[in-house]
């Protein structure tokens, strides 16, 4: 999901909307208009699982994992994702040691 945040109907979810509203609400974008509510190419929805490059619908640019994440569910992205878990967790390692010495 791509979210402009600079779109006049995003002053409808300040702080206390998102957190009292149902996850209906939320889920079904009800605090936007339907017109305000775009598509956005599969390859960037891939619903990992589901799509598949050997079948010719295309090659990911982000994966959606639907039915639980790589930690959950196995999926030919679970070691590219648990990588990139991996150098996040690194790098903010590094951050917090810089910090605390420097």
């Amino acid at each position: 999901m791509l979210i402009n945040g600079g779109h006049p109907s995003m002053k409808n979810l300040d702080l206390s909307t998102v957190s009292e509203a149902s996850g209906r609400y939320l889920h079904q974008f009800q605090w936007l208009d339907d017109d305000e509510i775009g598509s956005i190419p599969h390859s960037w929805n891939w619903l990992v699982n589901w799509y598949r490059t050997d079948k010719g619908d295309g090659h990911p640019e982000a994966l959606h994992f639907t039915e639980g994440g790589p930690w959950i569910v196995d999926s030919e992205y679970k070691k590219t994702w648990l990588n990139y878990k991996k150098l996040m967790e690194e790098k903010n390692e590094s951050k917090r040691t810089t910090t605390i010495s420097g």
